[in-house]
């Protein structure tokens, strides 16, 4: 019998175990993480996890649905460059290789959302 591949992925009936967050199926875009850039707590989702991957992977630009120059008061826009700032912080998402990235998508969306080529 072999050994079990400790994948970042864990797949159950209504959870999807990803990096060593657990994502609700039915919730996957409700924030799962927070963490603290820049002494702003920002809350983290799928879409912030799966941009940051593909920026990574890229060598791109990460994406963040709320540009800085787009914020409404000036507490949102330091959110917002925090955000951006850990989008591009060069630290692991903890996703392993591209296959484990569509995989991730196909389980919470059943339909790849973010793919890796470039635009």
């Amino acid at each position: 019998m072999k050994a079990k591949d400790k994948t970042a992925i864990t797949k159950s009936a209504q959870f999807v175990e990803v990096a060593g967050y657990r994502i609700d199926k039915n919730y996957p875009d409700w924030p799962f993480a927070k963490v603290k850039v820049d002494g702003q707590t920002l809350e983290i989702n799928i879409w912030d996890l799966l941009n940051k991957y593909r920026a990574q992977k890229l060598d791109d630009y990460f994406e963040f649905y709320t540009a800085p120059c787009f914020a409404d008061s000036e507490a949102e826009k330091k959110k917002s460059k925090a955000k951006m700032k850990w989008g591009m912080d060069g630290q692991p998402t903890g996703i392993k290789s591209d296959e484990e990235y569509i995989d991730i998508q196909m389980q919470l969306y059943g339909r790849v959302i973010f793919t890796l080529d470039p635009y």
